[in-house]
């Protein structure tokens, strides 16, 4: 849901270089990258798209990346751009693919573009930051470069205030590049400031008022910090300026989860279904409604509401969104007390995942997930030298990966372990190095700290967890758990 470029952090610069002129015959150095291409249409068209990409509107974006590549079949970047605008793993692969044979043939900062996002397509933190070394090196005043980096800090490493410094330098060099401030105003929330959040992205408004996506983030801080009513007005506003921007409809919907009008929220949530021009739309959709069944603590609907998003998948030939709800069902069983179903739709992963034909980094990035779930029904049977067995094939996996997540991931899992078998200690020392932002390790960090003895301290984890206001299936989970415990109902 969340607006900050976990995956739109794509951007280009402007300087035209026509196929008959060597780029490295060129006398003067550019500011910023070169973008390759043999048609000032198609160029005008990927600038175009860039400028959509940039502030979030990825369905407008597509197409224009689409017609950029018909007017030039060799354009790289815009394949590059593409490898990152949705329609599934496929194709992602396949531009990707694209942008990769063209690399030799284009400028070396284009090279380093496409490299580094070789390394995001495939979690390969080391790669990407290598890449993008390398860029800024070469266009240290190149705005996108440093929105770039930024993602790349914000998204990969979780080190917010590098990413802060990118973004902020982004806007030192433009003024007007309005979708760092957007950026900035995502990393201020998550640093917990919300007032210089809200004045970074009023001036994102200011710079763009005539754009949706302005007001859509506008509107994600405002439910963050609880004014949901404004919030769902903020929403409105980038529905008013772009019916076609859906995403809104699940802003909205989130709204009245955190409000507690589960039913107002599923009707948001069908207007988004209805309204997404595109699979990966209806997808998310359908994920938000589970998500809501889950908050409201009707697990059987949640698990009917998995079953139309998996036949919807399968109709659509989308494999990792089929074995999705098998892992999510699996997690919510699990979470739930239900360990032999949970069993079930692991197995049913793994096996789908097997007889798959998915990109490597796509199938180990879920048979972590698989691993994962089977080393906590392990731990929940109290099998724990079963359980530590299979993390450690979940380690070994994750070592080939170089994804700071997937070390993260596994932190979490080693630490609900520990605390399952009695060491709160040892799982507080394992949450220490797990994902700092998210809530679903706060909870067992939380509970931990109880089994200490320290409830002052999980007081206020449990009070932070209920009032945190960014959805998502884990936060679906624990959130729920926590405001029993500020009620002192459980």
């Amino acid at each position: 849901m969340s607006k900050s470029r976990s995956l739109g952090f794509l951007a280009g610069a402007t300087l035209l270089c026509v196929a008959s002129a060597p780029l490295l015959a060129q006398k003067k150095k550019p500011a910023e990258v070169p973008i390759t291409t043999s048609s000032k249409e198609a160029l005008a068209l990927f600038q175009q798209g860039r400028d959509k990409w940039d502030n979030i509107e990825f369905e407008a974006a597509v197409p224009l990346l689409d017609q950029a590549i018909q007017k030039d079949p060799n354009f790289a970047m815009a394949y590059a751009y593409r490898a990152l605008s949705g329609g599934g793993v496929a194709l992602s692969r396949q531009n990707l693919d694209k942008a990769l044979g063209l690399a030799e043939k284009v400028s070396p900062g284009e090279k380093h573009w496409i490299l580094a996002t070789e390394g995001f397509v495939d979690g390969n933190a080391a790669k990407a930051k290598l890449e993008i070394d390398e860029l800024l090196k070469l266009y240290p005043q190149d705005k996108w470069v440093h929105s770039l980096a930024g993602s790349y800090y914000g998204n990969m490493q979780t080190d917010l205030k590098t990413a802060l410094e990118h973004h902020t330098k982004a806007t030192a060099i433009d003024k007007t590049y309005a979708a760092s401030y957007n950026q900035i105003g995502y990393l201020h929330s998550r640093l917990g400031q919300y007032g210089e959040a809200e004045q970074a992205l009023k001036q994102y408004i200011a710079l763009r008022p005539t754009s949706p996506n302005p007001y859509d983030s506008y509107a994600e801080l405002l439910m963050k910090t609880g004014r949901y009513d404004e919030s769902i007005a903020e929403y409105q506003k980038a529905l008013e300026k772009d019916p076609g921007f859906v995403s809104a409809y699940t802003g909205i919907g989130s709204n009245y989860v955190f409000k507690g009008d589960y039913a107002k929220a599923r009707e948001s949530y069908q207007r988004a279904f209805e309204q997404s021009p595109g699979v990966d739309g209806k997808t998310g959709a359908l994920f938000w409604r589970t998500v809501s069944y889950v908050h409201e603590g009707k697990v059987d609907e949640a698990l009917k509401s998995l079953e139309d998003a998996r036949a919807f998948a399968e109709k659509e030939n989308r494999i990792p969104n089929v074995i999705g709800t098998h892992l999510q069902a699996a997690f919510i069983l699990g979470e739930t007390g239900d360990l032999a179903k949970s069993v079930k739709h692991l197995e049913k992963a793994s096996e789908i995942l097997e007889k798959s034909s998915l990109p490597a980094s796509t199938r180990d990035g879920l048979k972590l997930n698989v691993l994962g779930g089977r080393a906590r029904v392990l731990m929940a049977v109290h099998e724990f030298e079963a359980a530590r067995a299979v993390a450690e094939k979940y380690r070994a996996l994750a070592t080939t990966r170089n994804n700071p997540n997937d070390e993260r991931n596994l932190q979490t899992l080693l630490a609900q372990i520990a605390l399952e078998e009695g060491k709160s200690d040892e799982a507080l020392d394992h949450l220490q190095k797990a994902d700092p932002e998210d809530p679903y390790n706060w909870f067992y960090k939380a509970a931990a700290l109880e089994k200490k003895g320290d409830r002052a301290a999980a007081s206020e984890l449990y009070a932070k967890i209920v009032a945190w206001n960014q959805n998502d299936l884990g936060y679906a989970i624990v959130r729920p758990r926590a405001l029993n415990k500020t009620l002192g109902t459980s």
